[in-house]
Parts: structure tokens; C-alpha cells; sequence
């Protein structure tokens, strides 16, 4: 009769591997793959990784993270939609405190925004680089986006009502100039491109530069920001 050795270290692999592939399958599998994909951009700098990928790092079979994602950009859907969800937390914790006028408060939120978008560059491409090519195919993603943007909005319609901003016939227009500002100074700063008008500004940090240019912006259209 033939004998064998059995390899230990070998089983407890095995068993190890079959209780991650069980533990995915009850339920968290979604936000396991969620949390690889955003590894991974952050990883490589990029978002050329394959849904093989991901099943491959979290050990699942390859057809496992389908159950939750269609394609590779619904799972980039669902993580430009978290992206959306945690900046407008943050839009509403600064929209929470207390400040002098609402002027002010314009100003801290597009603080607030300009270092999100600094700081999270690998959402911030997700949510406003076109790698989602339609979001209205992706109604969560879409409202997302939008409760979003009405934090701006609710903002200026405040001010246009206390006087505090230059009238204007259409909040949501001037809503949008303001936002597009603050998104063409993120993907600038993104980019290092904000040296074709400020030599300095890749070497140094790019934030207090880009508050300083949308105070320029307020100044304009506002009144009482000291």
C-alpha cells in the first residue's frame, strides 16, 4: 500500500479559500468587490482593471461579482454614486455650522469642494470625467449626482433671497457658472495643468491657489466676503 504525506499547510489554504469564497456568497460579496475596484484605481492610477480582476484578488469564481454588476461600469457606477454620497455628506456637515452670512458659507462649501476633489481624485474622475459614459442609465447614480448639485443650487437660491448675491433671473444658471468653476479648477489642479497660468502652482499646493480664485468669483457676484 502506498503512502502519503498530507501537506498542512496546504489544507488550511484550501478551507481558508472555500470559507472566503462562503462568506462572499451570504451577503457582502457587493461591497467586497466595491472595495477591490477601488483599490485597484488607487493602486494603478487608472481604471483598466477587468471584472477577472476582481473575482481573482477576492478569490470568488469569475462569474460570482456579476451577481451584483451587469458590467464592469455598473461596479463603477456604484462607486462614482458612493462618491456622490460621500461629498454631499461632507457638503452638509460644513452647511451645518455657523458663519457671519451666507456669503461666507458659499465660500466654505467650495472649499470643502475643491478639497474633495483634491483628495479623492479616483472618485472624482468617476463622477465628473465621462468614464460613466450615461449616468441616466443608472437611476442612483443620477440622483445622486443631482442631490449633489442642489446643494449648490439650495445654497445660491438662499442668497439670491437675503440679497447677498448679484440678482440674477435664473439661480440654477448662475449655479451652474459657480460649479463649473470649482469642477475646471479641480481638473486643472488634477491634471498639473494649473501652471500654464501659475508657474508655481504644481511645485506648491494647488487648494489655497484655487480658494483664492473662486473668492475672485464672489467678489464679483457678492457682497460682504471679508
Amino acid at each position: 500500500m502506498s503512502s502519503f504525506k498530507v501537506d498542512n499547510d496546504y489544507i488550511k489554504f484550501i478551507f481558508g479559500y472555500m470559507k472566503k469564497k462562503k462568506n462572499y456568497h451570504h451577503g457582502n460579496l457587493k461591497s467586497a468587490c466595491m472595495e477591490e475596484g477601488l483599490r485597484l484605481i488607487q493602486k494603478n492610477g487608472s481604471y483598466d482593471f477587468s471584472m477577472r480582476d476582481i473575482s481573482k484578488n477576492l478569490g470568488v469564481s469569475h462569474g460570482a461579482p456579476y451577481k451584483h454588476f451587469e458590467t464592469k461600469e455598473a461596479l463603477l457606477a456604484s462607486l462614482a454614486e458612493a462618491g456622490f454620497h460621500k461629498l454631499t455628506n461632507q457638503l452638509e456637515e460644513v452647511k451645518n455650522e455657523n458663519y457671519k452670512n451666507k456669503l461666507e458659507l458659499l465660500y466654505k462649501i467650495a472649499v470643502m469642494y475643491i478639497q474633495f476633489g483634491t483628495t479623492n481624485p479616483e472618485y472624482y474622475k468617476l463622477m465628473y470625467g465621462g468614464i460613466i459614459q450615461d449616468a441616466e442609465m443608472y437611476p442612483s447614480l443620477y440622483e445622486a449626482s443631482v442631490k449633489c448639485y442642489n446643494t449648490f443650487l439650495e445654497t445660491i437660491e438662499s442668497l439670491m433671497k437675503s440679497k447677498e448675491l448679484i440678482p440674477s433671473s435664473d439661480s440654477n444658471l448662475l449655479t451652474f457658472y459657480s460649479w463649473s468653476l470649482l469642477h475646471g479648477l479641480v481638473s486643472l489642479a488634477q491634471d498639473n495643468r494649473l501652471n500654464i497660468a501659475f508657474r508655481e502652482a504644481n511645485a506648491n499646493n494647488p487648494q489655497q491657489l484655487m480658494e483664492e480664485l473662486f473668492s475672485y468669483f464672489l467678489n464679483g457676484v457678492g457682497h460682504n466676503l471679508k
